[in-house]
């Protein structure tokens, strides 16, 4: 008897230890005031006696630290924003594409399809090693024309740009945050004249969106992304050179978060020993191809200096000079800025202002400053080089837009919120591309309205550089041009060359 009743007492102890657990995972009751009802004690959240009662949600931030607001990026939504964007994309470029190579750089990168060589700017340095490996896999595919082959990476790399601005958006702010950031990004003056343009400009609106979505993954201490990063980092820095360096800091210190929330710092040694690897993979041949290590480095640095002496100061460049490609970069970069104001003050909130974590400040800074710097004290010359930072603009623009939508619920649907907060910005893109400007230099004088005067035209002949009236000019000089040499070979061949 005495053992069956130490076997009862346990027994029930066990099920009373159940319950209470059984009690803790089970969702809480909840109390409605003035109810007056003993059952309501009884009834799950928003249920009182089979009837529905709406609960009041804490608002979200704009970047919460899950990076879900309801409408998280989720699998199933990447074929819609597929079809949208894919089809956006060859809808506003095809038609307007050059149908030609329109740069000397196109003309370099399609000698290089078929032989690779930097030292003979086949292409030029730093020989975009990955970015030519691109071009014979198409090649392979039968994109034999290299116009064709070259639009075909443009169109792809828009797409792709766009995707991964989407998911960095999903993932620090809510779907609609992404939505709305690809949005801006996909009829951003820039964004769309490089796509016309320069097949291997759009790639750093890829890489820059690709690195930094991996890149917040380790920021938010999912391990793994250590190493996802870095392969990703790696990899674009095949593509464009510089941006390996550029976005470093932002790597080191994504990886080094990730690594001390796992509590293992040999991790972010690991991630770094992967990125080194995946470096040395493409530049290794690079260098052998160029005539050895301190051949390339010595080729890449004359380069680079020869490129910046037009724009920058510290390499030798006239003050104008400087000047004006610091107004270009302006105008690249931050001119959709213009459409802002209401949805920043509908997005300002008196307890946590725009809704940004100061640890979402620092990834952000992470992101951009380097390009930034990097633009203004060494080179910018053209448009496409300002697309490594529009992306975080735009992410920056789409997250203040998403958050500005609650203010405006109670007076019109969220889709005509979103629609109302994000045109004039679109607006604004639009009207720019398809300005008929022309950029001009004033005479040179002395004094704050000469000054005024030059900085007005800079910000003009900006705006008309990103204009397709530019691309059409363009093509049409190569066109006289190849005519009159035809005409000349034809009539004069011994003058000729």
């Amino acid at each position: 008897m005495r053992r069956r009743a130490w076997g009862t007492r346990k027994h029930a102890s066990l099920r009373q230890a159940s319950c209470r657990a059984s009690a803790a995972r089970a969702p809480k009751a909840v109390m409605v005031a003035g109810s007056g009802n003993r059952h309501a004690r009884l009834s799950p959240p928003g249920v009182v006696q089979g009837y529905a009662v709406p609960q009041r949600q804490r608002p979200m931030s704009v970047l919460s630290s899950t990076g879900r607001d309801g409408m998280g990026m989720e699998r199933k939504q990447f074929w819609a924003l597929l079809f949208v964007f894919g089809s956006l994309v060859l809808a506003s470029r095809l038609p307007l594409a050059p149908g030609q190579l329109f740069s000397f750089d196109d003309v370099n990168f399609a000698y290089a399809i078929g032989h690779f060589d930097p030292r003979i700017s086949q292409p030029q340095p730093p020989g975009y090693p990955l970015f030519v490996v691109e071009t014979r896999v198409l090649r392979r595919l039968r994109f034999k024309r290299a116009g064709s082959n070259l639009l075909v990476l443009s169109l792809a790399g828009s797409i792709a740009a766009l995707l991964a601005l989407a998911w960095l958006g999903g993932e620090m702010a809510g779907t609609s945050a992404g939505w709305c950031a690809a949005w801006l990004l996909l009829f951003h003056h820039s964004f769309w004249y490089g796509a016309l343009t320069s097949a291997i400009r759009v790639h750093l609106a890829l890489i820059s969106a690709a690195v930094a979505a991996a890149c917040y993954r380790a920021w938010k201490g999912e391990r793994r992304w250590i190493y996802g990063s870095a392969v990703a980092l790696g990899l674009s820095a095949g593509i464009r050179p510089e941006m390996g360096a550029l976005l470093f800091p932002l790597w080191a210190v994504s990886a080094m978060s990730a690594a001390r929330a796992a509590k293992r710092p040999r991790e972010f040694l690991r991630g770094l020993a992967l990125l080194a690897a995946v470096v040395l993979a493409w530049l290794v041949p690079t260098m052998l191809a160029s005539g050895g290590p301190s051949s390339y480095l010595r080729l890449c640095w004359n380069y680079l200096a020869e490129q910046s002496t037009l724009t920058s100061g510290l390499f030798g460049a006239p003050e104008s000079k400087w000047g004006a490609s610091v107004v270009w970069l302006c105008v690249w970069t931050l001119s959709s800025l213009l459409a802002w104001p209401l949805a920043a003050a509908l997005a300002w909130r008196r307890s946590d202002g725009f809704g940004f974590a100061w640890s979402q400040v620092v990834f952000l800074a992470l992101w951009f400053v380097p390009s930034l710097a990097f633009a203004i004290l060494v080179h910018i010359a053209d448009a496409g080089q300002a697309l490594a930072m529009v992306p975080a603009v735009c992410l920056v623009g789409g997250c203040l837009i998403s958050r500005a939508v609650s203010r405006l619920e109670p007076w019109m649907s969220r889709e005509h919120a979103l629609l109302f907060l994000i045109v004039p910005s679109l607006l604004i893109d639009v009207l720019v591309f398809f300005r008929p400007g022309w950029y001009h230099q004033v005479q040179p004088e002395t004094g704050w309205r000469a000054a005024v005067e030059q900085t007005w035209a800079d910000i003009d002949s900006g705006l008309d550089q990103t204009s397709l009236g530019q691309i059409r000019r363009t093509v049409s000089a190569d066109d006289h041009a190849l005519r009159a040499l035809g005409t000349l070979a034809a009539e004069r061949p011994e003058r000729t060359v």
